[in-house]
């Protein structure tokens, strides 16, 4: 998915070192370490993820294509359903007599993106 959506948002043109899916993982899992990481640390983080490109090359790649990109793969994550027809689920869920499903997740996004997730308002 992550592939497609880079594609789509033009930042991936030709497949090289640089796919969707280890961009994605390399800037979620450094940021989720450190919020305020430098573009080297990025460049290092991404080879443990497959992203082999120098910070330089890294930098140049944080466009509007980018944030476009990780708006695709966010609303995508937001919109995940349960697939109801998946054959092991009738099995599972016939052990319970009700089951309740209740999101208490809380998702901090910068400043910048106020604007396009307005969100409940409330700070942290």
């Amino acid at each position: 998915m992550a592939d497609k959506a880079a594609q789509e948002a033009g930042l991936i043109v030709r497949q090289r070192q640089v796919t969707g899916s280890n961009l994605l993982k390399t800037l979620l899992f450094a940021w989720m370490q450190k919020e305020e990481v430098s573009v080297s640390g990025l460049a290092r983080a991404g080879f443990g993820h497959g992203l082999k490109t120098a910070a330089q090359g890294l930098d140049k790649r944080l466009t509007q294509a980018t944030a476009d990109f990780l708006k695709a793969v966010l609303d995508a994550a937001l919109n995940l359903r349960l697939c109801v027809g998946s054959p092991c689920l009738p099995e599972l869920f016939s052990r319970f007599a009700a089951i309740d499903v209740t999101d208490c997740s809380t998702v901090t996004l910068p400043e910048a993106l106020a604007a396009q997730y307005q969100g409940t308002g409330r700070a942290g």
